[in-house]
């Protein structure tokens, strides 16, 4: 049985200190608010379990739609950006073990929210596929315990 993970990228980030973990520009919120009612649309049955990195701007992402469909937003350190001194070999058994998880779990829709360096390695990892993602992008890949296969991808909300 396959099941929908989809990886969005966090929308459009605050940028007047890059050294803090600061949420969404207005650009941003506009973004997530545009992905949300894409989601509200399309994904609100099953309803979808929503797990994001630790970033705020990535929680952010998540939250309009999180509300709209009464649902929790999980975080997960699995879904950070690579961090310095973290090798590449140990930035892709995170991914891995990511992968792993969303197989096991029971949900059938799945959404992630991560960023600009996590997904494109993701994708990677799990395709052999080279994507990049603009900023409130997303990527939907069906999941079985064979293979990984991407089904869609919207590059703008």
């Amino acid at each position: 049985m396959s099941k929908t993970l989809i990886l969005v990228r966090h929308a459009h980030r605050n940028t007047d200190d890059r050294t803090l973990d600061n949420g969404l520009s207005e650009k941003g919120f506009e973004q997530a608010q545009r992905l949300s009612e894409f989601f509200l649309q399309h994904f609100s049955d099953p309803k979808p379990h929503l797990i994001s990195s630790p970033k705020k701007r990535c929680r952010e992402t998540l939250a309009s739609m999180a509300s709209g469909l009464r649902k929790r937003v999980f975080v997960s350190s699995l879904l950070d950006e690579a961090s310095p001194g973290e090798s590449t070999t140990q930035f892709f058994n995170r991914i891995t073990r990511f992968l792993s998880a969303c197989k096991r779990s029971k949900a059938q829709v799945i959404v992630a929210c991560s960023h600009g360096d996590w997904i494109p390695a993701c994708i990677q990892v799990s395709t052999g596929q080279s994507l990049e993602l603009k900023k409130g992008g997303l990527v939907q890949l069906a999941l079985s315990k064979e293979r990984v296969q991407i089904e869609k991808v919207i590059q703008k909300f």
